[in-house]
């Protein structure tokens, strides 16, 4: 998702390809990153976001890496989660 002059720069179209089910855009000074279904509000299934803002698109690339993580759990890994946390390894 780098610029093709290697500068480490993210493109918003390369972010698009790689999260196609979502629609990324930027709007009053941030950018967003929206899908379709509906949002549930309580129990593990609350942390499948429809919705989420970063100020950078590096941030929300990250939550975006995030989301796709949590999309891929089975129903019993994703209550793990929400009872448990997730513990991610630092850089």
């Amino acid at each position: 998702m780098t610029s093709p002059d290697g500068t480490g720069t993210l493109e918003p179209d390369a972010v698009q390809e790689a999260f196609s089910c979502w629609h990324i855009f930027t709007a009053h000074g941030a950018w967003w990153a929206m899908r379709g279904g509906l949002q549930e509000w309580s129990g593990p299934a609350s942390l499948l976001a429809r919705v989420l803002c970063a100020e950078t698109l590096a941030a929300l690339t990250e939550k975006l890496s995030l989301q796709e993580y949590l999309d891929l759990l089975t129903p019993d890994e994703l209550a793990k989660v929400y009872r448990d946390g997730l513990a991610v390894p630092e850089a």
